[in-house]
């Protein structure tokens, strides 16, 4: 069945809320309600036959949607005993028979109040100085470079050609001069052959470990081969490893701990409305539900 009709299913069992008459049978009973044959299957009568069918015949899914009724059936249950019937806002809900919407309502009042509990910017700060390594920048390199590709000249040619701008680069030539005039970097017009901070794994290989072997500013790197051509690199400055300061991932950090949260919340609050210890489920009847694939056709 397609996802459309799994979820006007859903919608279908929340919004019918049906008199369940003594004679049905009943698929599920807990201390505050109950659904019966009679009163799901009524919510699949807004479903066509074929679509229907279709759900019936996966057990499943027929186990999940009794699931699912029962626990909206329950949240109203519980609205009305708790006296929510009381204020205008559940009173107009319940008078247009909403049940999800109640089911929503109750469902965010439980998640509003145990997010409250927690202190999660604490709890972030914990979580931070255990896991501290997962916070450390990797060290990088700013470097500059003069690129000699063999596109127009042989390969010979273009190795000898950087080896003499290296030599002139170590005799004390300007650098931006020499990549001005020699470099075929495409982006050499704008940057003068500075590349700016990276990290080691950022640039192919043996770029990055070329870069990464320089120890001060001002040191030249052998000429290296790449996909790309020869180069030759002069090391910029070094920006070494650094732990980020909490402030600048606590925001994150606190996103995700409520995220996990949050489906701790949610499980606990299924939970308890199903309250499995007082719960009596008719496994036989919710099974008798199951049309057989034959039927479908």
């Amino acid at each position: 069945m397609r996802k459309k009709g799994l979820l006007f299913l859903i919608t279908a069992l929340c919004l019918s809320v049906n008199v369940v008459l003594a004679a049905d049978e009943v698929l599920v009973k807990g201390e505050l309600t109950q659904v019966s044959k009679d009163q799901f299957l009524n919510a699949l009568e807004r479903m066509d036959e074929r679509t229907r069918k279709q759900f019936l015949s996966k057990e499943n899914r027929v186990f999940k949607a009794v699931k699912n009724y029962y626990i909206t059936e329950v949240a109203l249950a519980k609205a009305k005993k708790s006296g929510l019937y009381t204020t205008p806002k559940m009173q107009a809900l319940i008078e247009k028979a909403v049940g999800d919407v109640v089911l929503k309502d109750m469902y965010q009042t439980y998640l509003e109040k145990e997010l409250a509990k927690k202190k999660f910017i604490g709890l972030a700060r914990d979580y931070y100085k255990a896991n501290k390594e997962q916070y450390k920048t990797a060290p990088e390199v700013d470097a500059s470079h003069i690129l000699i590709d063999y596109k127009t000249r042989s390969k010979e040619a273009a190795k000898a050609l950087a080896e003499t701008i290296r030599q002139q680069l170590v005799d004390g030539k300007d650098f931006v001069t020499l990549a001005k005039q020699y470099s075929n970097d495409p982006s050499v017009a704008n940057n003068q052959g500075h590349l700016g901070f990276f990290t080691k794994e950022k640039m192919v290989q043996p770029f990055g470990a070329a870069a990464f072997a320089l120890k001060k500013a001002g040191d030249i790197s052998p000429v290296i081969e790449t996909d790309f051509g020869f180069h030759i690199i002069r090391l910029e400055g070094i920006r070494e490893s650094a732990f980020i300061p909490f402030e600048q991932v606590q925001k994150k950090l606190v996103a995700d701990l409520k995220k996990k949260e949050v489906v701790k919340i949610n499980e606990r609050f299924k939970a308890e409305l199903l309250d499995s210890k007082n719960i009596e489920i008719n496994r036989e009847a919710i099974q008798s539900l199951v049309t057989s694939r034959s039927v479908i056709n």
